[in-house]
């Protein structure tokens, strides 16, 4: 395993009192990989690769190329993860696959992890089923929900929501995973309609990459005084799209953004004490504390 950590310290001391902030601290490291990443394993319909398990049985995802009219070679190693989403037909009309993985090392609540991932579509996906009269296409495009489980299925947090998968090419995109309510020991991916209408589709999945990680802070203290340093804001580890809202002693709110991107520098606002609600992209916790503003 490899740590590499960059920080970048201040120390203030303010009527007798030292402060300690810290700007940015990045750790990468390989503890947060999951069994076999790149989905790797003997092709076959109706049984993910080793490793990876369907939370629910009765509709099991592939390992692919060679089914379902699937052809696409992998993106990394010699096979991938493929799973669908059902309309309403068949058996298991208006069902969606999943399959989880074990974490090699757990996703700690308030630690903001990257990955990558390599995702496509199929436009050839099908079959001619019994009973129907002709070719149906799973050709549509999904969404891939990634999940937080602490134990094996549980499903305890709804981490990252990709899509909807268009792109019949492998495209790589980043994750940003930020647990808020209990460690994460397994992911579970899942793909899921677009909206509430239920329809056939699917999506290709390879190549899960661990980036690195980022300890989520949010700050007591800043000074925006235009010296060049700490005069924004700044939250370690924040993800696109969080929400953040402050508000005066009063309870007044004085500063709300739906994707904050670390820039407020309290203008306007005298020093003193501030309070802020801060909640994760999926609006799954909130996190609510005080700012000390000092120029």
């Amino acid at each position: 395993m490899q740590v590499v950590i960059r920080c970048c310290k201040r120390i203030m001391k303010l009527s007798g009192i030292f402060f300690l902030i810290i700007s940015q601290m990045t750790i990468d490291s390989s503890a947060q990989i999951i069994d076999n990443p790149s989905f790797e394993g003997t092709p076959q319909q109706n049984n993910p690769p080793p490793g990876w398990t369907p939370c629910d049985p009765q509709s099991t995802p592939d390992t692919e190329p060679g089914f379902w009219n699937v052809s696409k070679l992998p993106s990394d190693g010699n096979s991938y993860l493929t799973m669908i989403t059902r309309g309403a037909l068949g058996g298991n009309r208006n069902t969606t696959e999943d399959c989880e993985g074990h974490l090699t090392g757990a996703l700690h609540t308030w630690t903001n992890y990257y990955y990558s991932i390599d995702l496509a579509k199929s436009d050839s996906w099908g079959f001619y089923p019994l009973g129907y009269s002709g070719w149906l296409s799973y050709a549509n495009p999904v969404l891939l929900r990634i999940w937080c489980a602490n134990t094996p299925c549980s499903r305890d947090e709804l981490l990252s929501v990709i899509g909807p998968v268009e792109n019949t090419d492998w495209k790589s995109y980043d994750l940003s995973l930020l647990p808020a309510l209990k460690d994460c020991n397994y992911l579970i991916l899942e793909a899921y309609y677009m909206d509430s209408n239920k329809y056939f589709g699917n999506i290709l999945i390879d190549n899960l990459k661990f980036i690195g990680e980022k300890e989520f802070i949010i700050p007591n203290i800043f000074t925006p005084n235009n010296d060049g340093v700490n005069d924004a804001f700044e939250i370690q580890g924040l993800q696109p799209h969080s929400l953040l809202i402050i508000y005066n002693r009063w309870g007044n709110e004085i500063y709300k953004s739906e994707d904050y991107n670390n820039k407020w520098k309290a203008m306007d606002c005298p020093d003193g004490i501030y309070y802020y609600l801060f909640s994760s992209p999926l609006r799954n916790q909130n996190r609510r504390g005080f700012i000390n503003i000092i120029r």
